[in-house]
């Protein structure tokens, strides 16, 4: 099984993948890119709905650890970074709804 933290946050600017600052589980989200993910095949190998409670619906912070919890155990030993983009509310269960691309290493 692949070690989640090996398992890094991307955010795709320009058409070009770039890994997020780490500074730790829950803090990403609103990181600067760091550097550019060029060993990270920029096409997304698949896409997920990943679903995130909130406090309040203004503020889309969704835990590292539940976007990684989500991920179909399948698609785990071959991703090796994600992109988390808001979608939508879902009012009647207080969550936020995002959709998750999986991406993998260049071969």
């Amino acid at each position: 099984m692949k070690n989640l933290e090996d398992i890094k946050q991307v955010r795709k600017i320009g058409g070009e993948l770039y890994f997020l600052e780490d500074f730790g589980e829950d803090s990403n989200w609103n990181s600067e890119p760091s550097r550019k993910a060029s060993e990270i095949n920029p096409k997304a190998f698949e896409v997920i709905i990943t679903k995130h409670k909130y406090a309040a619906s203004v503020f889309f912070r969704p835990k590292r650890t539940d976007v990684l919890a989500q991920i179909p155990r399948k698609y785990l030993k071959d991703c090796d970074a994600i992109e988390t983009t808001y979608l939508t509310d879902n009012p009647d269960s207080e969550c936020h709804l995002a959709e998750t691309k999986l991406y993998k290493k260049l071969k």
